[in-house]
């Protein structure tokens, strides 16, 4: 035998073994955290990463509602949309068509509401959006070809070409990708709505305590927290789920609900400014939790409240609103949330049509379905007419 047969294989002790696997088992959590957290490089972080839990009309949606202005009252147990896109159309409409505010036959409130809103296109970012309004058909070639400029992978706008008719289009897309992306919640996280009943919905958020997500808390900017809470939980509070994102910003906050957006609005604006005054610092820690639903849908939408009315205005009086709408989509997950809305206002002259027999006519008597008629007379004189 040779002296490498004659020595007998070499043990590893049972304790190398152990302290090998358990090393094994703290670098694969680690690299396991790092691989959820962090975007795979073929992931599209603009793609939707869930299917919509919403496709179609929003006249199927039996808890959620879609406003014209933040100032509309919110029904109480739903959900409530506003997109600003609808509002620029108008606007649009108002400054550069009607040179005056919009009057409504039958739709005042709601017309004056648009006319008066404080949000305008001064609040997005140019390169986030297009509006335009006129006469059709040349404002609609228009559409067509700064759309295609300005958005070269956005569907061309689809505009029915009345001749005559008002058009007023806008179009917004905007989103926020998160700096570091948030792990996936398996497991799901509940939802209670506000009549009590808790829902089970996929979720995404933070692994509380796990190793190399520093720079994932460090994203977070806890605006503010306080009011009534438990012991680990506030009832109160609103998180900016990416500080260093451009040029938008998104924020989710728990608070109670107002008569309206705009209020609820307020009442998150008050208690923002309340905690810029505080000398506390409030920063997300490595042991803090954070859970969030996915959100995504895809909806269309008329505002009925205007369709079929007809404005008041001097110089168009009596036209008619044809077609009040718009389009959304919107995502919020772990990489962010993305959002694309289009708005269409449709006004056309409401010249009634006179079907008036004033000159020589035909009248036929027959059996419905019947090939052939049983009276038929010419009426080419004012003979048989009854005279007054």
């Amino acid at each position: 035998m040779s002296e490498a047969q004659e020595k007998p294989p070499r043990r590893v002790p049972r304790v190398a073994w152990v302290a090998m696997a358990a090393g094994a088992a703290v670098l694969l959590g680690v690299v396991g955290f790092i691989l959820l957290r962090r975007r795979a490089p073929s992931e599209d972080p603009t793609a939707p990463l869930h299917a919509p839990a919403f496709t179609g009309d929003s006249a199927k949606l039996e808890h959620t509602v879609i406003v014209p202005t933040l100032e509309t009252p919110m029904p109480p147990g739903k959900n409530v949309i506003w997109c600003l896109s609808f509002q620029v159309a108008w606007k649009r409409l108002k400054n550069d068509v009607t040179k005056e505010p919009i009057k409504v036959n039958n739709a005042q409130a709601v017309a004056d509401r648009l006319n008066n809103a404080p949000q305008s296109e001064a609040d997005l970012d140019p390169e986030s959006f297009y509006a335009a309004a006129g006469t059709a058909p040349e404002v609609i070639a228009r559409i067509q070809r700064e759309m295609a400029a300005k958005f070269p992978t956005v569907p061309k706008p689809s505009i029915k070409d009345y001749p005559g008719s008002l058009i007023a289009y806008a179009y917004l897309q905007a989103r926020v990708l998160f700096a570091v992306p948030y792990a996936e919640h398996a497991e799901g996280t509940s939802f209670r709505d506000s009549g009590g009943v808790v829902t089970w919905a996929s979720g995404f958020g933070n692994i509380p305590n796990a190793r190399g997500q520093e720079e994932l808390c460090e994203q977070i900017g806890v605006l503010f927290s306080g009011g009534e809470h438990t012991k680990t939980e506030h009832t109160s509070f609103a998180l900016d789920l990416c500080k260093t994102s451009q040029p938008d910003q998104l924020i989710l906050a728990s608070i109670p609900p107002g008569a309206s957006l705009s209020e609820t609005l307020a009442d998150l604006e008050r208690r923002l400014q309340a905690a810029k005054l505080s000398k506390d610092r409030d920063e997300f820690a490595r042991m803090d939790v954070l859970l969030v639903p996915n959100l995504r849908f895809e909806l269309t939408h008329h505002f009925l409240e205007l369709e079929g009315k007809s404005l008041d205005n001097a110089a168009f009086s009596g036209w008619g609103i044809t077609t009040a709408y718009q389009d959304l989509r919107f995502r919020l997950d772990r990489c962010g949330a993305g959002m694309q809305a289009e708005a269409k206002i449709e006004i056309r002259p409401a010249v009634p049509r006179r079907f008036v027999f004033d000159r020589p006519f035909l009248i036929v008597m027959k059996k419905r379905g019947a090939q052939h008629p049983f009276f038929v007379m010419w009426v080419d004189n004012a003979e048989l007419l009854c005279k007054q």
